[in-house]
């Protein structure tokens, strides 16, 4: 059984390459008990002006521990750090469509960095392919579709290893996205590799995930919600999740 990325999708290139979300994946995993707090900023702070009103609250929040008041200021610096790239933007892009990209990137920077403390094989915006064969959202469908974040123990005969689309909102939820995962589901089980894992990771709070799931015919849906995102820490936490 042999698995292999092909790295396809361009279009998260040169965010996912700006240090700053390195250095904010970096501290996150790191410090997990500020995941949530990254998680709400992302998804709420659509502007660099909404940020900013949102960091003055954060530091004034008395904390008498120095060692959390410093946490958090550094913190505080590592998300600026990536809202302040936007005032800068490649040629031809708006500020606005570039911090939208930024925010997707730190999500995808982010299960990268986790990913990687247990997975030799990596793949992003790739296409994934099982004996040669790449997964699809159908069997109909006439081209593979990305995964945005891949990794796998080993390429031949992997005894483990997760695939995630990576959605900051509900709201960039499409059907496609789980046919997808259903569609990958059945072909990796097909081909013994039950142990892949397969899913959403979201930003997003369980209860607007599991209403975008019914509202798709997909009910049943199991997802790596915000309330989850430390369980990234380890694979058999997020099979706990995925399965339980």
């Amino acid at each position: 059984m042999e698995i292999s990325f092909v790295h396809h999708d361009t279009y998260m290139d040169d965010v996912n390459s700006q240090q700053a979300l390195h250095d904010l994946a970096d501290f996150l995993f790191h410090e997990p008990g500020f995941l949530t707090d990254m998680a709400d900023v992302v998804l709420y702070k659509y502007d660099w002006t909404e940020f900013q009103f949102w960091k003055i609250g954060y530091l004034k929040k008395e904390e008498r521990n120095k060692r959390k008041v410093d946490l958090r200021k550094k913190f505080a610096a590592l998300l600026t750090a990536v809202f302040d790239l936007a005032h800068q933007p490649p040629a031809g892009e708006s500020k606005e469509s570039y911090l939208h990209r930024l925010r997707g990137g730190v999500l995808e920077v982010l299960v990268t960095r986790f990913l990687q403390e247990r997975y030799p094989c990596l793949g992003n915006n790739c296409h994934v392919y099982v004996d040669g064969e790449p997964l699809k959202v159908s069997e109909r469908a006439a081209n593979p579709k990305t995964v945005d974040v891949a990794g796998v123990d080993r390429l031949n005969d992997p005894g483990k290893g997760e695939l995630y689309e990576c959605k900051v909102s509900s709201r960039y939820i499409e059907r496609h996205h789980l046919e997808f995962i259903k569609a990958a589901r059945r072909r990796l089980d097909q081909k013994g590799l039950q142990s892949i894992l397969v899913a959403i990771i979201s930003f997003e709070s369980e209860v607007y995930l599991t209403k975008t799931f019914k509202k798709l015919g997909f009910k049943n849906q199991k997802v790596i919600s915000r309330k989850y995102l430390g369980k990234l820490s380890g694979y058999e936490d997020v099979k706990a999740v995925l399965t339980g």
